[in-house]
């Protein structure tokens, strides 16, 4: 696909292999094309890896986090459960949001901690962290839990269908209709043929694991958040909730 932007005429052109299609440049169309090779280049010029919170990585698109602080501003959970930790910027965001709310704790797992981020959790996360140290398709978050306390969960771990999958199911019975899971990376196919990315991506992802799960378990749907546009979003397609009485289709 040849992507042709003329500034002076305002206009994108989009030359594939059997037709030529044109657009206004400023026009959603436009902006949903070249959103999408941004997103793959920016991902391949490592922009994820330049976000930090308290002096630790995030590892996230600056967009992502701020649609995760609003979704957990206005869920309020009791608990979130953040697998797949890396350099606990997440994790201490997520901690930071729980003390603004006046409300919440973060469960945290990760197989194994990178150096210092122990530490690091124990002496920012204002006593609002547990860190769990084991596989976390099997961590045992429910016991850290009480009966009847909301829970919101991120899974950001290993990447593969069958490990995501496997956390889906794991975590699943832990959320209601009035929070939520989060699938992160469900964009990985769409990375797969950059410089940076693995062929087998195209296949083995969060994405597939996530239509996988949804075909086994009608009970949860795939939702859009308003404040999510699929080009600008590494975990667009990675909303899930369970259905709610009334509740409408994915």
């Amino acid at each position: 696909m040849l992507l042709t932007i003329d500034t002076s005429r305002g206009t994108l052109t989009v030359t594939g292999e059997e037709k030529t299609e044109e657009f206004g440049l400023y026009s959603p169309q436009a902006f949903a094309l070249l959103s999408r090779q941004w997103m793959a280049l920016g991902w391949n010029q490592g922009h994820w890896r330049e976000v930090g919170w308290m002096g630790r990585q995030v590892l996230q698109l600056p967009d992502d986090v701020l649609r995760l602080a609003s979704a957990i501003w206005s869920l309020r959970p009791d608990v979130i459960v953040e697998t797949g930790v890396y350099d606990g910027g997440l994790t201490l965001f997520f901690a930071s949001l729980c003390r603004l709310l006046d409300h919440g704790r973060v469960i945290a797992v990760e197989i194994a901690p990178r150096e210092g981020v122990r530490e690091a959790l124990a002496a920012e996360g204002a006593g609002r962290i547990t860190l769990l140290e084991c596989d976390s398709a099997t961590a045992p978050v429910e016991r850290l839990m009480q009966d009847g306390e909301r829970v919101f969960v991120f899974l950001d771990s290993d990447h593969s269908s069958e490990h995501v999958r496997a956390e889906l199911e794991h975590y699943a019975p832990l959320v209601d209709e009035k929070s939520m899971m989060v699938v992160a990376d469900t964009n990985m196919a769409d990375l797969a043929g950059t410089p940076e990315g693995e062929d087998r991506w195209r296949a083995d992802n969060p994405h597939a694991a996530v239509d996988s799960f949804l075909a086994a378990h009608p009970e949860f749907e795939r939702v859009s958040r308003p404040s999510v546009v699929a080009e600008v979003s590494y975990f667009a397609s990675g909303w899930l909730r369970r259905r709610g009485p009334g509740s409408g289709g994915c």
